[in-house]
């Protein structure tokens, strides 16, 4: 099968990439800190929109901030959706622009950003519709669809998309990724599928997400749409979402069609993705 490959956006003024981050945990500001910080993308303006409990927070960052123009503080109502909205808006008024979601409680890697834009101009949307999940002290991979293809469904906290064809967030207090998703499907919206790597989505207490449900009931729920569980990794977790250790991934995806897929390939852009 014929794959596209990533065309990297010039970083350039033009192709400034805006990071959108709803911020609803003001004990997450260093890890949203982190994560942009992070990213080897260079051209890129965090739009930290804050809600709830985060309300104030924001602002007390753009103070010590103040003067640089790398970030944009905004404020919305108390759903992920609002906040989505508002940022996608801001964008549009500004004259748009390719954007890309990060959640405040997630884990990005290096080139989470720089392999999302190589895909911007090949695609409507973009995201994970394969990754890993850091839960209960046990890492798991969430294997819905085939990395590395167009998708029908892609995992919230990962979507980008141009702010100027973006359809708009439903108002849901969870699932809106999905519905989004939905919507960009409806609208004739291309969507794809990256690699499995450079992110990690990680559950903790039912407390710090919108969706409430049991360690257990999500275990169950994942695993009756094809996730595995590759077992406590401890320090090595970031290694293994990062492409550097693929032992334990490819063992347990051995006896799967696509087990092959999994050797990390760099491209001429230093964008490393799922080899076919």
């Amino acid at each position: 099968m014929h794959l596209p490959r990533p065309v990297p956006l010039r970083e350039a003024e033009t192709d400034l990439v805006w990071v959108i981050v709803p911020f609803s945990r003001p004990e997450n500001i260093e890890q949203v800190l982190a994560n942009f910080l992070r990213q080897k993308f260079a051209n890129k303006k965090l739009v930290l929109v804050e809600n709830g409990r985060a309300r104030g927070a924001g602002r007390e960052l753009a103070h010590g901030w103040r003067g640089n123009s790398a970030l944009l503080v905004l404020t919305s109502e108390s759903h992920q959706s609002d906040a989505k909205n508002t940022a996608l808006a801001e964008v549009k008024k500004r004259g748009g622009g390719f954007c890309v979601t990060m959640d405040d409680d997630d884990w990005y890697g290096p080139q989470y950003l720089t392999e999302a834009c190589g895909y911007a101009k090949t695609y409507d949307v973009i995201g994970k519709s394969r990754h890993f999940v850091s839960m209960d002290g046990s890492l798991w991979l969430c294997a819905r669809e085939r990395a590395n293809r167009p998708a029908a469904w892609l995992t919230g906290g990962t979507v980008a998309c141009w702010a100027e064809s973006a359809p708009e967030y439903p108002t849901a207090s969870w699932g809106e990724d999905a519905m989004f998703c939905q919507r960009a499907l409806k609208q004739g919206m291309t969507l794809f599928g990256t690699d499995l790597y450079h992110y990690l989505y990680r559950r903790s207490s039912n407390a710090h997400h919108a969706w409430r449900i049991a360690p257990q009931k999500l275990r169950e729920h994942e695993s009756e749409r094809g996730a595995f569980d590759l077992g406590h990794l401890g320090q090595e977790e970031l290694r293994v979402v990062t492409g550097e250790r693929l032992v334990e991934v490819k063992s347990l995806l051995a006896c799967r069609e696509d087990a092959a897929t999994l050797v990390p390939t760099a491209t001429p852009y230093g964008v490393t993705h799922v080899a076919t």
